[in-house]
């Protein structure tokens, strides 16, 4: 699944009762912030090391792909809540 297919799925998921779960959802979405950090923190490797090039390698893509993700759920979050507080 794609990062775009993971962000429309998650919005679809979310978009059911977004205004009534504003805070939930900001919640799920800090764990998803915290997660970005814990990726590089579950190194087990020395990530300054250039010999660890391949594996810090692996470790930006995760990382990537869960900030590629965190944006889209962001602004699907923005978006529904502006609608939401729509008169």
């Amino acid at each position: 699944m794609t990062a775009t297919q993971a962000v429309s799925a998650f919005a679809e998921r979310e978009r059911g009762d977004m205004c009534s779960t504003a805070l939930q959802a900001v919640e799920r979405l800090v764990g998803r912030v915290d997660e970005l950090a814990a990726c590089v923190q579950r190194a087990t490797f020395d990530i300054f090391d250039k010999a660890n090039g391949a594996e810090w390698r692996n470790v930006k893509a995760a990382f990537d792909a869960r900030n590629e993700l965190v944006g889209g759920v962001t602004k699907e979050l923005i978006n529904t809540s502006f609608r939401c507080s729509t008169p």
